[in-house]
């Protein structure tokens, strides 16, 4: 058989003691990766996901209350309104 894999050919260079040189590393494909730091101090609390609490319950602005009021009083001048349910107390200043 062949004499390749079982050494008997030329000793190689680990056999004799000294350490073969490091190969230099190769690099990896794309970008590389940014090092990771060590935290410092106690870490910021994360940021909660989605819509913040309470944002769905704020009253109308002061422009889509005027309107309201606006049309609100023209109903009631062309006659469309007889009861004085609809509230018009809203004083815009």
């Amino acid at each position: 058989m062949s004499a390749r894999g079982e050494g008997a050919g030329q000793p190689s260079t680990s056999a004799q003691g000294q350490p073969a040189a490091p190969a230099p590393q190769k690099r990896g494909r794309g970008r590389p990766r940014k090092q990771q730091q060590e935290p410092t101090g106690e870490p910021s609390p994360k940021r909660p996901r989605g819509r913040p609490k309470g944002s769905k319950n704020k009253s109308p602005s002061k422009a889509a209350q005027k309107v309201r009021f606006l049309k609100n009083l023209k109903r009631r001048w062309e006659g469309e309104v007889q009861n004085s349910e609809v509230n018009f107390d809203v004083s815009l200043q």
